[in-house]
């Protein structure tokens, strides 16, 4: 196999390639969380203030910005929904309430989360050895604490997309 073969692997590979990187702690172990907890808030909670969720997943990743361990980061952004959703109602516990259809497409903790899987898809196929987490996930954490206080999705997305970027192309 040459040195270019992980940039040009086939969709098979890639799979193979993600089916056994995903048993590691990594970002996907951190893009799961917020995925679980993009769930809680869409179909558990009485809240679905994604602002709020989306600063304090940024505050989590703040206080785990020098080292960012992605299951002690897991942790914490899953920690995050037990003190948010206390205020639940007994009565709301049945059937999520129905949502509006275009609510989907807004931007979400889901967005987010399919940020740092795309990045961590580039990770794992690229490659690239110095992309490993020791390097990669505390700038991804960093990204993410400095880019969360605007509570908006799509830009946490693009402050991940873009600290890849720099730390690939060096």
């Amino acid at each position: 196999m040459n040195a270019a073969a992980p940039a040009g692997m086939s969709d098979l590979e890639k799979e193979a390639k993600e089916a056994t990187e995903e048993k590691k702690p990594g970002m996907n172990t951190i893009a799961s969380a917020i995925k679980e907890l993009y769930f809680h808030d869409k179909y558990a909670s009485q809240k679905h203030d994604t602002a709020m969720l989306v600063k304090m997943v940024g505050q989590v990743a703040a206080t785990n910005a020098k080292a960012c361990d992605p299951e002690v980061v897991s942790k914490g952004i899953l920690a995050i929904f037990e003190p948010y959703n206390q205020a639940k109602s007994a009565a709301g516990t049945g059937a999520a309430p129905m949502k509006d259809s275009n609510d989907d497409a807004a931007p979400s903790l889901n967005t987010l989360a399919h940020a740092i899987h795309e990045t961590w898809e580039k990770q794992i196929t690229s490659g690239n050895p110095k992309l490993d987490n020791a390097q990669l996930l505390p700038l991804i954490c960093q990204a993410i604490a400095t880019s969360s206080t605007s509570g908006d999705p799509t830009v946490v997305a693009k402050a991940i997309e873009s600290a890849y970027a720099k730390v690939a192309a060096n």
